[in-house]
């Protein structure tokens, strides 16, 4: 870089940089990247892990969990196309567009990739089941597929198209282009039983036959009116929609059917040849002929036009059972629809909630597979159903609910949560997680035991009472929603840009208290543990490092403050990590939509601001804490914490008070004042921590607010009234680019003061003086200015008033006014300014110049520059394009040296004094990733950069495999009714059947533990501890034992043999065959 340094005024005034005269005091060190997934294309969530992983767009897989735990998997160059969990044998389930399949490892502490497999067709779907180790893979030509997870191989099990077989079988034409499956459900009771949605129609299949013992086929007579419900010529025909999804009810004994012409038809699996209800997302029974729109419909079309819009698909259903009822059959359920609606009605997910499924007990015969009274009372619990749909402004794309604790059921059992995915413009998708089931739908649990433990009148008498006061607390608000990883922070609630924040350990405590806030552990999200294996040294630095925080704004008008202080990543194996990092504060969220809908600020506030994106800049007040929103607009908000919250009577018409408006808990910011936006944008602003704050339009006029009143001490507003302080009006060739609030001593002042410094593109400078008036004792502007000169094209927050003898900023503060009150400030100043065309330092603002620099362009354009602080030394940092930092002394300028550092955008960063800094990467004015690092890293590396995953910690127990249960009354006929020729298959059947005879298992790997002290001793143990206790799938015998527990054969001796099989007794094998033999005998006998 060419440069010319000009070395002036006197040779007393000190150097305070000589502290960092080695280059080697720089060390740059990026230690965390959050990047943010704009790009989702899947999700799938394993409630035994707590475990969320999301694909993108980009081929990577992100594996979210709880306490700390995120990891990155670059697990394809294409996008991802699934994503499963197999919790038998504790693998994820990855395929991408180019139908690779990718399986991962959960139980290493570092993933592992452990099989590939290309498929040559075309895969439309996927499923697995948690109590076997097969994958199923439906492929485009109707065939089915299956993948041994324990073997890594393509199974020898395969099947063709089971419709078009049934159909053959019937002699029934076969239509080109319904043999497609679109999805894959298992039986939740029976394994050996799977449902196959054809786009033509659906077919339960039998495993071990191969072939459909059953086909559900909607067919809407001609004169019914289908999902559309208006006068159309479709009316007059038969119809036979394509399927599209299905979800089956917890019992097994009915499902829902989704089609492509919006219908929903609900079945009961006991009787393909006519649906129990068909339904679209508003009208019931529209498989019926309907008298009048079938008059309507053969009138003349120009008398009664349909301009109704055509229902969308039904593009996903999920069937939710709960553990409110003692009944085998459940109590209340709900069943999840995304699609059906009609124009805006499309964007949500409508929630219907059923009542229970009870029928009376009339002696039905069990010869008859539906009997009339078990289907009247199936269709009387699926109608009149409660609804609530989770509306949205974007379109939701797809949704998944989390469970609480059972992957059984298609993962749809005892919800606490749903996942929604929006439409985030163009391709990014935005996902927001909210409570589930919704609060307006009366879904009460019954305690545990409750029924078994109590006599039944003092039960009805809780149970009453419960009901009672769960009704009280419910409200017809929307749903919670839920605090998301960084990760997620996309679409409308994508990052527009942010500031870090340094913080004093009293700012630290008020903002930022020691319990944790409420994270998504409680909703699922509580997966695994993570601990960084940093150096001892570099743990106790980090507990004596500055606190942080870092301050963020988004697309959908909110403002995020999430710590980033070091100390938090202090951990170890037996205490990890108790959060994310960075580690959210959601009860500091600040939703700006409250605000803009109170009539009082839609009256003065631009409607421009309520467009996403329109708020450009947020600022948290170090000490204060007061936090400012500024719009495009020039609207600006100011907030106070609620323990700060006080009632203001504005003095002037130009100032809205929002202390009426009510923020409920547990926000802890309250509004506190608006100022509608007088001359168009904002050009820059000052904020100090003693309620003075300093506003810059575009056209170049400047206001000042003093809190205290509140009241403008300077305003520039072009009326009679306030025409004596024309003088701040200036020409909007000439803006503001940089405010600063400081107290110091001017060189032409006696004494310090209190000084708001104005700096123009130009470099011409005014310096405002605020004193407190003798008469009124309220504070005031000096009536001119004091001139001064700074470098040409400062940057914003480019202007640095430094302390000549610490180089401590001198700034507006509470502390430093309290300094300057008693007397203690005395001493000159250095003022440093920096721009693009280079740096300039001044004695006191208005003395002597002590250095110059001019920038060239050789080296690259010098994009940012800062003061840093370090060993009670500072300097001056210049940031280039081409990734050099030229570093320079304090007050003379001359360059020490030049250090590398890897910036995405220099002109981006922002960097707090200690060199702490944020790099932004930005693109279609939305964060993309976001860096954090330091330019002084030497004891920080390994608190950020050596995580350790435990993945499976306090993973809870597999429950064991539903059994059937009786679609009559729970009485001794009816369960045996249930029983009779129905006990279920269990996994390791499944496993054996799709497997083949010669499926080759592999052995058990020999572990053993690593000696102490060694440095791999974590992943042996780990590897010891899930090889030997955590899954079936790498230990034959473990495999036995689960088949026992699956087949709810409750023989503690048959277990304690099993399990002592794993400590390696010389009868193993002997004791195996016999389980084995014992097994396939009672398999024989269908027990």
């Amino acid at each position: 870089m060419s440069m010319f340094n000009f070395k002036l005024g006197k040779s007393t005034n000190l150097d305070i940089s000589s502290e960092l005269l080695d280059a080697g005091d720089f060390t740059p060190e990026r230690f965390l990247t959050l990047e943010y997934a704009h790009d989702i294309t899947v999700q799938a969530f394993d409630p035994l892990t707590g475990l969320l992983v999301i694909g993108t767009r980009a081929g990577v897989v992100w594996l979210i969990g709880s306490k700390g735990v995120q990891e990155r998997i670059k697990a394809s160059d294409c996008p991802i196309k699934f994503l499963d969990f197999a919790q038998v044998s504790n693998k994820l389930i990855c395929l991408d567009t180019t139908n690779r399949l990718h399986v991962w490892d959960l139980t290493q502490p570092r993933l592992r990739r452990t099989a590939t497999h290309k498929f040559t067709e075309e895969v439309t779907c996927i499923t697995t089941s948690p109590s076997h180790e097969h994958v199923f893979f439906g492929l485009k030509g109707g065939r089915i597929k299956t993948y041994d997870l324990l073997c890594s191989r393509v199974s020898p099990f395969e099947m063709p198209c089971a419709l078009n077989e049934h159909r053959k079988k019937l002699g029934i034409p076969i239509t080109r282009g319904s043999d497609i499956p679109v999805a894959l459900v298992i039986h939740p009771r029976d394994l050996n039983l799977i449902f196959i949605c054809y786009t033509g129609a659906i077919a339960l299949v039998d495993l071990k036959e191969r072939s459909a013992c059953r086909v559900y086929e909607l067919t809407i007579p001609s004169g019914a009116p289908g999902p559309e419900w208006a006068p159309s010529p479709a009316l007059l025909t038969i119809r036979n929609p394509f399927v599209s999804c299905i979800a089956i009810h917890p019992t097994g004994h009915f499902f829902a059917a989704g089609y492509e012409d919006g219908s929903i038809a609900v079945w009961a699996t006991e009787d393909e040849d006519k649906p129990l209800l068909v339904r679209s997302i508003d009208e019931v029974d529209i498989n019926l002929i309907n008298e009048e729109l079938l008059n309507l419909t053969l009138e003349p079309s120009d008398k009664k036009p349909n301009d109704k819009p055509a229902p969308e698909p039904i593009y996903k259903l999920a069937w939710s059972g709960y553990s409110n009822s003692a009944d085998p059959r459940g109590g209340t359920h709900t069943l999840a629809v995304l699609g059906g609606g009609r124009g805006q009605e499309s964007s949500g997910v409508t929630v219907f909630s059923f009542s229970a499924f009870n029928p009376a007990d009339n002696g039905t015969d069990p010869k008859i597979a539906l009997p009339p009274s078990i289907r009247k009372a199936m269709y009387d619990c699926l109608s009149n159903p409660g609804v609530y749909t989770y509306q949205s402004e974007s379109t939701v794309t797809d949704f998944m609910l989390l469970p609480r604790d059972t992957p059984h059921f298609s993962g749809n059992f005892n919800p606490v949560a749903i996942l929604l995915v929006f439409n985030g413009g163009g391709d990014k998708r935005s996902i927001s997680i909210m409570e589930f089931p919704p609060g307006t739908l009366a879904i009460i649990p019954e305690p545990q035991g409750m029924a078994r433990s109590i006599s039944s009148g003092t039960a009805e008498a809780i149970g009453q009472e419960l009901a009672e006061t769960l009704h009280e607390m419910q409200d017809s608000s929307d749903p919670e929603r839920l605090t998301l990883p960084n990760l997620l922070c996309t679409g409308s609630s994508s990052v527009v840009g942010g500031e870090i924040t340094l913080l004093s350990a009293t700012s630290y405590g008020t903002l930022c208290p020691q319990d944790l806030e409420a994270s998504l552990s409680e909703y699922g999200l509580r997966g695994g543990a993570a601990w960084m294996d940093a150096k001892n040294d570099d743990c106790v630095h980090a507990k004596f490092e500055p606190r942080r925080v870092l301050v963020t704004w988004h697309r959908d008008l909110t403002i995020r403050i999430q710590d980033i202080s070091p100390h938090l990543q202090v951990s170890s194996e037996e205490k990890p990590l108790q959060g994310p990092f960075p580690r959210p504060l959601p009860s500091l969220t600040i939703d700006l939509f409250s605000v803009l809908s109170d009539p009082d600020v839609l009256e003065r506030c631009s409607q421009d601001a309520l467009r996403e994106g329109s708020m450009i800049n947020a600022y948290l007040t170090p000490e204060s804490l007061e936090c400012l929103a500024i719009f495009q607009t020039g609207d600006i908000f100011i907030y106070q914490l609620e323990s700060d919250a006080r009632q203001l009577k504005p003095s002037d018409k130009d100032m809205i008070s929002l202390t009426h408006i009510l923020i409920p808990p547990p926000a802890r910011y309250r509004p506190l004042l608006m100022i509608p936006s007088r001359r168009g944008p904002i050009s820059t602003f000052g904020a100090s921590d003693m309620g003075f704050f300093a506003f810059a339009y575009n056209d170049g006029s400047l206001v000042v607010l003093d809190m205290r009143g509140p009241n403008f001490i300077l305003q520039d507003v072009n009326s009679d009234t306030y025409r004596r302080h024309s003088f701040l009006k200036h020409s909007s060739t000439d803006p503001l680019v940089s405010l600063d609030w400081a107290i110091f001593k001017l060189s032409s002042e006696k004494a310090p003061g209190i000084h708001l410094v104005a700096i123009r593109a130009s470099g011409s400078t005014s310096v405002y003086t605020i004193e407190k008036s003798v008469q009124t004792h309220q504070f005031q502007a000096s009536p001119k200015p004091v001139p001064a000169e700074a470098v040409l094209q400062c940057f914003p927050y480019g202007s640095y008033i430094l302390d000549s003898t610490t180089g401590v900023q001198c700034a507006a503060s509470r502390s430093r006014y309290s300094d300057l009150v008693q007397g203690r400030l005395d001493g000159d100043t250095y003022w440093i300014t920096a721009g693009h065309k280079g740096l300039r330092c001044s004695l006191n603002i208005d003395g002597d110049r002590l250095g110059r620099v001019d920038f060239g362009s050789r080296s690259g354009v010098v994009e940012s520059a800062h003061v840093v602080h370090k060993h009670r030394s500072c300097v001056v940092g210049a940031f280039t394009d081409k990734g050099q930092l030229f570093v320079y002394s304090i007050p003379r300028l001359e360059h020490m040296y030049t250090v590398p550092v890897t910036l995405s955008s220099p002109r981006s960063l922002n960097i707090d004094e200690n060199g702490d800094y944020v790099d932004w990467t930005i693109k279609d004015n939305i964060v993309h990733k976001c860096e954090l690092g330091t330019l002084f890293g030497l004891r920080r590396k390994t608190l950020y950069h050596d995580k350790v995953l435990d993945i499976l910690r306090d993973k809870k127990k597999l429950p064991a495999q539903p059994q059937p249960v009786s679609v009559g009354p729970s009485t001794l006929l009816g369960q045996m009714y249930a029983y009779v020729g129905g006990q279920g298959t269990t996994g390791s059947q499944i496993d054996a059947l799709l497997g083949g005879p010669d499926r080759p298992i592999p052995q058990p790997k020999d572990n053993t533990p690593s000696p102490p002290g060694s440095s791999q001793s974590y992943t042996d143990r780990a590897n010891v501890a899930k090889d030997s206790l955590a899954n079936g799938a790498n230990d034959l015998y473990s495999r036995l034992g689960s088949a026992v527990n699956e087949r709810g054969q409750m023989l503690d001796g048959l277990e304690d043999t099993v399990n002592s099989l794993r400590t390696g007794s010389e009868n193993m094998l002997a004791q195996a065959k016999r389980l084995a033999a014992e097994q396939s005998t009672r398999g024989w006998f269908n027990f």
